[in-house]
């Protein structure tokens, strides 16, 4: 959250409110967290993450909110968008990946 919040304050060249809220997803801490902009745009007005550690890493879902919109419908979003996380002990094959979709997408437009 540090890290990211100091990014982001850089970008906004202001310094924000951050509100953090500890959550768990099938088992796992993660963090949901965000702001109102400092400068909102016609459109959106706050930004939030929900972020979590794995291993060395950090994983990062990022939304900015329609102005006007609840709060609760983008946490939800996030935690059921995590939820479908699967961690793998073996690297993946990305270029294997990548072929294997292809090959599905060609096989439904014919």
């Amino acid at each position: 959250k540090v890290w990211e919040s100091d990014y982001r304050r850089q970008a906004f060249k202001t310094k924000f409110e951050i509100k953090t809220e500890p959550v768990t997803v099938k088992g796992f801490k993660a963090l949901f967290w965000g702001y109102a902009r400092p400068l909102a745009n016609e459109e959106y007005d706050r930004d939030y993450l929900l972020t979590k550690v794995i291993g060395k890493e950090v994983l990062a879902l990022n939304t900015s909110l329609y102005i006007g919109e609840k709060l609760a419908d983008y946490q939800k979003f996030l935690v059921e968008t995590l939820s479908t996380l699967k961690i793998s002990d073996e690297p993946f094959d990305v270029q294997k990946l990548t072929e294997e979709f292809r090959k599905d997408a060609e096989k439904k437009t014919d």
